[in-house]
């Protein structure tokens, strides 16, 4: 295998063109600034290079639901086809960290989400 160090916007050109074997890139930045991570790796704009018109149907539904029971639906859809088709292998965890005054409580999840995108499960404990 080259490893190759190159200029950011170069290796996201590559990226998007599928001109690679294995990237490592600005993976947690790209997802942090898109309100859904997930639908720029593999949706309708997918910057992957990363095309199936079904997934992108899938998440963008998905995105527009209200409906915890769709939403869980509809992912559990996408599995199959991310197991047959494995449009990428992450390296390394998704790792965030939350900080938080002690009076917060509903931060434990058995996913590993965003308290912010998941707020109606916070409360204030009272102050003792």
């Amino acid at each position: 295998m080259d490893v190759r160090t190159i200029e950011l916007e170069s290796g996201r050109e590559r990226v998007a063109n599928g001109d690679f074997d294995a990237a490592i890139g600005d993976v947690v930045t790209a997802v942090g600034q898109h309100p859904r991570g997930h639908d720029r790796y593999f949706g309708k704009d997918s910057y992957t290079g990363y095309g199936n018109s079904r997934v992108a149907e899938l998440l963008e539904e998905a995105a527009t639901t209200v409906s915890p029971e769709e939403q869980d639906r509809l992912y559990r859809e996408l599995v199959p086809i991310f197991q047959r088709e494995l449009p990428a292998l992450f390296l390394y965890p998704g790792v965030q960290t939350t900080v938080a005054h002690r009076r917060v409580r509903g931060l434990r999840n058995q996913v590993r989400v965003d308290p912010v995108s998941h707020m109606e499960e916070l409360w204030l404990a009272r102050e003792r």
